[in-house]
């Protein structure tokens, strides 16, 4: 190998390393919510709002997901109690669920495609740089929850206060999309209150 070949070799590699880094520290950062650590929580009240999109029946599926997160919450032990209630406050934070956005037909024929070229890609970046991450963009079902706390009880931005329930949703019929989505909830609300349990 040509040493001008080889010095480009190696300028792929480290672009292609930092890419990855600075995508993966973009996402995380976009999902954080930080607690006030001048505020000790001994009860944190949480309330979750739904889109009017998502049809009734489905929120009461959605409400029982965040029930059962609660109460599987409460159950380890941690710097506080959480507590279903609407009530405003000095320790309580409304959960905004936008619409959801389903995996239809389109879609999948859409991200089918983008996962054709993206293996196409890699096979690229392997021949081009010698390695490569395994990244395969699908598509998920997707809604994002908006987070708006009491007065001072978080630090961040309020555009950061937010987190997503993404559950893979490609080639599944929207009832499937729906039962995936209950699940999700469950676990991506159980999640987050554990991130800030070990803040508190």
């Amino acid at each position: 190998m040509r040493a001008k070949d080889f010095y480009v070799n190696q300028r792929l590699k480290r672009n292609y390393c930092l890419f990855i880094l600075l995508f993966v520290s973009i996402f995380a950062t976009a999902q954080s919510v930080k607690l006030n650590p001048e505020i000790d929580i001994d009860t944190l009240s949480i309330w979750m709002n739904y889109s009017d999109e998502i049809e009734p029946e489905f929120q009461t599926r959605l409400h029982e997901s965040v029930l059962k997160a609660i109460t599987k919450f409460n159950a380890e032990q941690s710097g506080f109690t959480v507590l279903l209630d609407s009530m405003k406050t000095k320790t309580s934070m409304t959960m905004n669920m936008a619409a959801i956005d389903y995996v239809d037909r389109k879609d999948n024929l859409i991200w089918t495609g983008v996962g054709l070229a993206t293996l196409v890609g890699h096979a690229y970046v392997i021949s081009a740089v010698g390695f490569t991450l395994p990244i395969l963009l699908l598509p998920s079902t997707v809604s994002e929850v908006k987070v708006i706390a009491s007065e001072g009880l978080i630090t961040n931005k309020p555009k950061l206060s937010r987190f997503f329930i993404n559950p893979f949703g490609m080639y599944r019929k929207t009832e499937k999309q729906k039962d995936r989505m209950v699940l999700k909830t469950e676990k991506v609300l159980i999640n987050f209150l554990k991130k800030l349990g070990k803040q508190d």
